[in-house]
């Protein structure tokens, strides 16, 4: 876009940034988890750390 209007790069990065209100974009990575998705998420967990902790309780486990 800037090749097209005869400016340098730098420059037109500096007019987005400043005259839009535009920062930097970054790329989203990681996983976007919505609050259905991370409740069920904490209840595995929950269940998981019961099942853990039921384990090493036992005393036939050593």
């Amino acid at each position: 876009m800037s090749w097209e209007m005869g400016i340098s790069v730098r420059s037109m990065s500096h007019i987005i940034k400043s005259d839009l209100s535009m920062g930097e974009s970054r790329r989203m990575t990681g996983q976007r988890l919505t609050t259905f998705l991370i409740k069920i998420r904490v209840d595995r967990w929950k269940v998981l750390l019961g099942q853990k902790n039921k384990w090493s309780s036992s005393k036939d486990f050593v």
